[in-house]
């Protein structure tokens, strides 16, 4: 039950971090020097709502959380797949295959930091641009029998930042009964 949670959390941690990720790739600091006065501008992210659940022998991970960038810039991050590693720490070595508006990502990935658990897992990314949503699916690997994220972006009206967009985010997944 504690690997499971450690599981939930792993997913949701691994969104949180596309999130700031973004936050520091889009809005890095910017520096105006005048003379002897620097000022530099950031923004700070709100905490993401998260709800955990147990759905059979499944767990899910639902949440959003606002990000103070553009959809489209969003989207570009969500969806540069080569980018993953630099993004979520876990994915040790990727390699993708592109055809049409699919995309499979085969991943070797640390599950368990303690026990150096490193597990492959191929997940085809199928994208919606025009409704600017993303569904990952598991196809094949280890340390998941299904796993199944979708991803949303929805632009807001922001009173503090210049753009602003919520990504709403699902993960659905069962563990290999070893976990």
């Amino acid at each position: 039950r504690r690997k499971t949670r450690d599981m939930l959390c792993y997913a949701n941690l691994n969104t949180l971090a596309l999130a700031l990720s973004v936050n520091s790739l889009t809005n890095t600091h910017t520096q105006h020097n005048t003379r002897q006065q620097t000022t530099t501008t950031t923004h700070t992210l709100p905490k993401p709502s998260v709800a955990l659940q147990r759905v059979g022998l499944s767990h899910q991970v639902d949440g959003h959380v606002v990000v103070p960038v553009h959809a489209q810039t969003l989207w570009h991050v969500l969806t540069d797949y080569e980018e993953y590693p630099r993004l979520f720490e876990s994915i040790q070595q990727l390699r993708i295959e592109r055809r049409a508006r699919r995309t499979t990502i085969h991943q070797l990935s640390l599950l368990s930091r303690k026990l150096n658990l490193v597990m492959p897992m191929s997940l085809e990314a199928i994208e919606a641009p025009e409704k600017l949503e993303l569904k990952l699916v598991r196809t094949g690997g280890h340390g998941f029998l299904d796993f199944t994220a979708r991803y949303s972006l929805v632009e807001e009206a922001s009173a503090t930042a210049a753009a602003a967009t919520r990504l709403c985010y699902s993960v659905r997944m069962t563990a290999c009964p070893v976990f």
